[in-house]
């Protein structure tokens, strides 16, 4: 409301109050300096009062008006016009979709705690113990923790109660002390309005542990709470998406003493949720492919799902409909939306891994099958895995001499399998500080289980995982941190590790025992088969242009004991010799391969092949 403003009875006046938008109707003016002759005027007859009465209606907003503002027919303050209302009836019917899919029994076991908070002081006081005053709700963005609290302000409704949900970002200011002063007044209010509920959204906005400008206002903050006594009949509630952000003076004993977790939906969960919304929308989906859509959603939250039907109704919308019928949501269009909406929560923890899928690998079909059993199929027949009694495995150790496509196996899983990845080079892991080597295990596996179902690929494992009696001191605590994180009481569900060596021998015994890495598989040199897929793949797959007739069965016969990197690297150098030989040359002939085969020499020795043979034959380190 502005100074020379006209106003008038039943307007509605819309501001910032307690760090959110506050909605006020005006329901009486009064003309404080007129109030004698208003008694005059009750005297005359009805044609005046009523010409006095419309002078009433309105009135110009001076420096001498008084606002006296009091709670309005409900906590629930009304909208400025209708088409506001519509809005916020859309929003909350979507609200309503995500709070009931996955998240109703945490509803209910927070509304439990803040009615017992509000409600059951005396017991509390019989007790000697002081009720509950914060509860702080932690998860990744878009997984509902603002969604569940507005949901549950709606239903405390019914127990008259207040709640003040407050963007945190909102109370920042340039001015010194307003930050801390609206928060004094947020309390105040709702103190005078208790029973309350105060909600801090991104509370780690404003109590940060590393910023040194909220100091003050976390002090503040914590000084509120500690104010709250049985009498006051308000529980603070708060969320994050970052808890280990926040500063440990907020997060001391007797403020937010209970912690909620959201975690990103699982398959069940997740699968609820997409049928919730499916059922707004006109779709020809069967369950089979609701299933397999559900499937490639791995790590996505609910509001990564609104998204996901968002990009599907444009890809149906803007698509032709040859029909001329209506627009039907179809697996293509959820295809398409896949390619360009990410888990929001996990895609800055996600690594972008080439897409390389089975049929570029040539041969190793056994590797491929084993590798299958172990990542595919607890994810897409849990139901058998339950029928059979056994639990999926944890780990998968591939060995074998370099360059014979143990990193190229797992991308392949990656892009397959449509599981969340996180790769990892052995080496990256280690760091000058002590304890950071440690913690960047820890953090590993922290982000596996948060995007999960989801596969940890340790390149070169052998750099952090060597035989305790002949590694270093970091290297030890970087091993005893991974097995502490394979075996550790959080569990590993919805997780598989999969590692690569060059060196099993030097791997620690710990590592390879059942229940860790209990599938070891060996990933020889190609065999004549695999070598002639293999150029057939670099060749025909690449469109390399040969030849007529050329034998590409006699080079695979010539290179034995050549890894598959080295095959695709004679293809390479037969091209470059080609362009060498003439830049404007449109053929590779067999004279070119040849001479790379000549160029091209194999790394792999039978002495090195035989430490193979010997360790798969042992079925153990030696």
């Amino acid at each position: 409301m502005a100074l020379n403003q006209i106003v008038e009875n039943n307007q509605t006046l819309s501001f910032q109050l307690y760090g959110k938008k506050q909605h006020f109707k005006i329901i009486d003016i009064q003309f404080m300096e007129n109030l004698q002759e208003e008694q005059k005027q009750n005297e005359q007859n009805e044609e005046d009062e009523e010409q006095e009465q419309v002078k009433k209606e309105k009135a110009l907003v001076t420096k001498r008006t008084n606002l006296k503002m009091m709670q309005y027919q409900s906590t629930v303050q009304k909208t400025e016009n209708q088409s506001e209302n519509l809005e916020k009836n859309q929003q909350e019917k979507n609200k309503e979709l995500i709070v009931l899919a996955g998240l109703d029994h945490i509803q209910q076991q927070l509304i439990s705690n803040i009615k017992l908070a509000l409600f059951k002081q005396e017991k509390f006081e019989q007790l000697g113990f002081p009720a509950l005053k914060g509860i702080m709700i932690s998860g990744p963005s878009g997984t509902g923790k603002t969604k569940l609290v507005k949901k549950i302000a709606q239903i405390l409704e019914n127990d008259k109660v207040q709640s003040y949900l407050i963007e945190s970002k909102s109370l920042l200011s340039r001015v010194v002390g307003e930050a801390e002063k609206k928060i004094e007044q947020i309390f105040h209010q709702a103190k005078s309005t208790a029973p309350s509920l105060i909600f801090f959204d991104d509370l780690h906005v404003i109590a940060s542990k590393k910023d040194s400008n909220s100091s003050t206002l976390v002090s503040t903050l914590a000084a509120e709470i500690d104010k709250i006594n049985t009498h006051s009949k308000v529980i603070v509630l708060a969320a994050t998406n970052n808890e280990g952000k926040l500063s440990e003076e907020i997060k001391r004993a007797g403020r937010f003493d209970k912690d909620i977790k959201l975690d990103i939906p699982k398959a069940q969960d997740r699968k609820q949720i997409f049928e919730a919304y499916l059922q707004k929308v006109e779709h020809q989906l069967s369950q089979t492919e609701i299933q397999d859509v559900n499937y490639q959603m791995n790590g996505f939250t609910g509001a990564d799902i609104v998204s996901l039907m968002r990009e599907a109704v444009l890809n149906s919308v803007g698509g032709e409909n040859q029909d001329g019928g209506e627009n039907k949501l179809e697996k293509q269009h959820f295809e398409s939306a896949l390619q360009e909406i990410q888990p929001s929560g996990i895609k800055e923890i996600l690594m972008d891994i080439p897409k390389v899928y089975w049929s570029d690998i040539g041969g190793y079909q056994h590797v491929k099958d084993e590798i299958k059993k172990v990542t595919e199929w607890p994810l897409k027949y849990p139901e058998a895995f339950t029928r059979m009694g056994i639990s999926p495995s944890k780990g998968v150790l591939l060995y074998g001499p370099p360059g014979c496509s143990k990193t190229m196996i797992a991308k392949a899983i990656a892009t397959e399998s449509k599981l969340n990845f996180l790769a990892v080079k052995g080496p990256e892991l280690f760091s000058k500080y002590v304890g950071d080597s440690e913690k960047a295990v820890r953090e590993v596996f922290r982000r596996a289980r948060l995007c999960s179902p989801s596969v940890i690929f340790f390149d070169e494992i052998d750099a952090i995982a060597t035989q305790r009696s002949v590694n270093t001191d970091v290297s030890e605590r970087v091993l005893i941190s991974m097995l502490n994180e394979m075996d550790g009481i959080e569990g590993l569900k919805g997780v598989v590790i999969i590692a690569a060596t060059n060196r099993p021998d030097i791997i620690d015994k710990a590592l390879t025992r059942p229940g860790r890495f209990d599938h070891l598989i060996y990933v020889p040199p190609p065999n004549l088969e695999n070598r002639l897929d293999i150029l057939k793949i670099n060749v025909f797959g690449n469109k390399m242009p040969v030849e007529e007739g050329i034998d590409l069965e006699q080079i695979a016969r010539q290179t034995e004991n050549y890894s598959g990197a080295e095959m695709s690297l004679i293809c390479r150098e037969a091209g470059l010799i080609a362009l060498s030989k003439n830049i404007h040359c449109e053929k590779v002939t067999m004279e070119d391969f040849q001479a790379a085969m000549k160029k091209v020499k194999p790394r792999i020795n039978q002495v090195m092949l035989q430490s193979y043979i010997q360790f798969e034959s042992n079925q153990k380190l030696f």
